[in-house]
């Protein structure tokens, strides 16, 4: 989540996925300036716990205007963004967040003050227990899903997001955390290996921990924790004794394994948080006008075309019907084009395909032509039958 504004009071924060707070003001000495924060969403001051529905959010770009408090989602920027006038949060009162159906992060313009002395939580959910229907864990907003379990048909699966687990364990195995701002563990009992690390300490751009695995030890609740979420706030002022949290998910059972520690940034020009935060966060002083997006020097990376077809501009990985993105007559031999801007042509680039069941297959994609400024890069592979989900990242040298 990100915020902006004069003050930012923070009495009690547990967020653990993507979170932004921009908060703005004007014609004060030390101000900063935060684009966009027109206050058109009104102010945010519930009297009692509820929840927000991002899936509500209409589809534009950031800019504009909000909607009776909907906010807008930008495919462009991946965010579902509010601009409000103020944010009181009373005691006693907990905002939480339904996902949009793109799971984006969200991003909060503030004009006035942000005084929270209840509770922001974008908690992930918790995985399913195994007597219930498999399906992937929901994550909080900006997060990444987490794996299946076995069951008696089918094995598990190793979960979403750029720190994922790698591998899957043996079959009496519990699943491996998730990673993001720090490494999750390796699965109990023979399980499988954990994902890497990934972002920075500045959590820009904005993106929250990745899925940990599904338990293969059939009769047990012993699925891999997801990794903690990223939290940017951004003010004049940040002061307060409560908590920011961006804490890691814990393994079910005996042998499931903890995710890694997510990321939490504060920039401002004055800061009086009685504590560091959890993890311990980084500061830095904002920029004028302060950065929200990335600008034309950020990396950049995007698949371009499957098998010469082109992929969607916002595609959303169901693993099932509907809301399929893509689909293939042969999964054998598939070629992936990738593009890549402000990404040295000796980085890593590796392509990461996650089915319902198994574990992911994992491979490294070739430079092709360009420069660090542009350039196209190719991975061929093969498909496992049934639904797959590719990722892509570039691991910089």
């Amino acid at each position: 989540m990100l915020f902006s504004k004069k003050e930012v009071n923070v009495m009690k924060w547990w967020l653990s996925c993507a979170l932004v707070a921009c908060l703005a003001i004007s014609n004060v000495h030390g101000a900063i300036t935060i684009p966009g924060a027109d206050g058109s969403d009104g102010a945010l001051e519930p009297a009692d716990n509820i929840e927000i529905d991002l899936s509500l959010a209409p589809t534009g770009t950031w800019d504009m205007a909000g909607t009776n408090g909907l906010g807008v989602y930008d495919p462009g920027q991946w965010a579902v963004v509010f601009k409000y006038t103020y944010v009181n949060i009373p005691s006693g009162v907990t905002v939480t967040f339904k996902n949009h159906p793109s799971r984006a992060p969200v991003v909060w313009l503030v004009q006035g003050d942000v005084t929270i002395s209840g509770t922001v939580s974008l908690n992930g959910a918790i995985g399913h227990h195994y007597t219930a229907v498999r399906t992937n864990a929901e994550p909080g907003s900006g997060g990444f899903r987490g794996g299946r379990g076995t069951d008696i048909e089918s094995q598990a699966s190793a979960g979403f997001g750029p720190g994922a687990p790698v591998s899957l364990g043996d079959s009496t195995s519990g699943g491996a955390g998730g990673s993001y701002g720090s490494t999750g563990s390796a699965g109990g009992e023979g399980g499988g290996s954990p994902g890497t690390t990934y972002g920075n300490l500045g959590v820009f751009p904005l993106i929250g921990g990745s899925g940990g695995a599904g338990g293969r030890c059939g009769s047990c609740s012993a699925g891999g924790g997801g990794g903690g979420g990223g939290v940017r706030i951004v003010a004049d002022s940040v002061a307060g004794s409560g908590a920011l949290q961006a804490i890691r998910g814990y393994g079910g059972g005996s042998h499931g394994s903890h995710g890694g520690y997510g990321r939490i940034r504060v920039e401002a020009n004055t800061e009086d948080l009685a504590g560091t935060g959890d993890p311990p966060f980084s500061f830095g002083l904002p920029g004028e006008p302060s950065r929200i997006w990335p600008d034309a020097t950020t990396p950049l990376i995007r698949n371009v075309t499957l098998n010469e077809q082109t992929v969607p501009s916002d595609p959303r990985s169901e693993h099932g019907f509907p809301g399929v993105d893509m689909a293939l007559t042969d999964g054998t031999g598939v070629v992936l084009t990738v593009e890549t801007e402000n990404v040295p042509i000796d980085a890593t680039v590796t392509v990461r395909a996650t089915y319902v069941s198994g574990s992911p297959s994992i491979i490294n994609a070739v430079h092709d032509s360009g420069d660090e400024s542009f350039s196209i890069w190719t991975a061929t592979f093969d498909l496992a039958d049934g639904f797959s989900s590719i990722q892509v990242r570039a691991e910089l040298p």
